[in-house]
């Protein structure tokens, strides 16, 4: 078992979320317990062009979902970092070492999911979740992560945390393999865009568009409800340095997306209308 301090693990890049709700709390009819979705809307805001200098400018996408839950069971608060909602799984390989990008492993690798036991977090082996690979994958921040390591106490902390050991000098910073968690966001987003080559809507190259190596994505989390049984997310995706304007300008693009309830249980996927930002920017202007 692999005692952890508890932290909140963030992701560093040029885009931010936040998400705002909208919600009923009677049900006029049963709902199925599995939540359920339908597109309402997308917006496009444009980067002000207005902004002094020094001023970094933004622009955003902006979409309108409406949901039914059943039980009403729908959020996440931001301080849930353990099972099941923990961030992402650590490996241990048949003999119980912990895997990181320069081991050499014995086969099968075993995931080790984050716990509460009431008063720490911990990293606790589930045999069920064996992973099926014969080999590491190459090194990608998407699959690893940079951790204090004190192999003795089976004990992992995070870099902004190894302060607040007793006696830190026992633990060596290494980069351990790691399993994002399917269930750390409740709401899922991916852009497509056919502006590529073959004219085919593909999902777009976030970390590429950004000029970063690492993973770029639109999942997050949004908040607890209550107990509401329909309503009306609204989930606005912020890009710094007008992002957006510059990675989708050019073709069609569309949003893919579903949702997660507390039980785990997975929403449909809707897409929206395909779109050009042109077409959006217009409509904005009209309803001015």
């Amino acid at each position: 078992m692999l005692k952890c301090s508890t932290w909140s693990f963030l992701v560093f890049g040029i885009f931010f979320l936040n998400i705002t709700v909208l919600i009923s709390c009677q049900a006029p009819e049963p709902f199925s317990n599995t939540p359920s979705i339908q597109f309402s809307e997308l917006v496009y805001e444009e980067a002000d062009q207005s902004n002094p200098l020094g001023i970094q400018q933004t622009d955003k996408i902006i979409l309108t979902i409406e949901f039914t839950d059943g039980d009403g069971d729908l959020g996440i608060s931001q301080d849930e970092v353990y099972s099941p909602y923990h961030d992402y799984d650590l490996v241990i390989d048949s003999k119980n070492n912990i895997v990181t990008f320069n081991s050499l492993p014995s086969y099968p690798l075993t995931r080790l999911e984050r716990v509460f036991n009431g008063t720490e977090l911990y990293w606790t082996g589930v045999e069920s979740k064996t992973l099926d690979v014969e080999s590491l994958p190459s090194y990608d921040c998407a699959d690893y992560e940079l951790l204090y390591i004190n192999k003795e106490l089976s004990q992992v902390v995070a870099p902004g945390q190894i302060s607040n050991i007793p006696d830190p000098s026992n633990f060596k910073l290494d980069t351990l393999l790691k399993v994002e968690n399917e269930f750390r966001y409740n709401m899922y987003v991916t852009f497509y865009s056919d502006n590529n080559p073959d004219g085919v809507f593909k999902p777009v190259d976030w970390p590429k568009e950004a000029g970063t190596g690492c993973l770029i994505d639109y999942n997050s989390r949004f908040q607890p409800l209550g107990t509401a049984f329909e309503g009306q997310l609204t989930y606005k995706i912020q890009s710094v340095g007008g992002g957006f304007g510059l990675a989708l300008a050019k073709g069609q693009f569309y949003l893919e997306c579903y949702i997660f309830d507390r039980s785990l249980n997975k929403s449909n996927t809707i897409e929206s209308p395909k779109y050009r930002l042109s077409d959006l920017l217009n409509q904005n202007n009209n309803d001015l």
